[in-house]
């Protein structure tokens, strides 16, 4: 069975546009097309760069290393530990670099990252899912004040 055709992932794909569709529904943020018309550079490395090599890191290495240790013990909702301790750290990153509400809410596409990883035993689906995520909200949810 293809990736495409498992549930979970079928609504991790799905969530992260109804989450950009309520955004704009609220005025939360506007669309803007206009910066990575302008810096083409940035977005590859922020939508492409940056979430490879976050997975490679937190999912690959870090929930790899603690599910070892853990011995994959599940806590909820077949959340491992180890998933929640990299998603911990996984955000807790975010919070030097985004405003404090929005990375907070990185704990949420972390956790479901986290249970592809477990689900899957691979990087792809996150890999996929996190590049999916990142293109998604800096196209639609960024604020035009962008830097690099």
């Amino acid at each position: 069975m293809g990736l495409s055709k498992h549930i979970h992932f079928g609504a991790a794909l799905l969530a992260a546009p109804v989450f950009w569709l309520a955004c704009w529904a609220v005025n939360i943020l506007e669309p803007s097309l206009r910066w990575p018309i302008e810096q083409p550079l940035l977005l590859l490395k922020l939508a492409l760069l940056y979430p490879i090599l976050e997975e490679i890191l937190f999912r690959g290495w870090m929930q790899e290393r603690l599910n070892k240790i853990l011995r994959k013990n599940a806590i909820k909702y077949g959340i491992s530990q180890a998933n929640l301790l990299t998603s911990l750290a996984f955000t807790s990153l975010h919070l030097l670099t985004q405003p404090f509400g929005w990375a907070l809410l990185v704990i949420f596409p972390s956790l479901t990252f986290g249970y592809m990883k477990d689900h899957y035993q691979k990087l792809t689906p996150c890999i996929i899912l996190h590049v999916f995520y990142n293109t998604g909200f800096l196209l639609f949810l960024t604020p035009i004040n962008v830097s690099s």
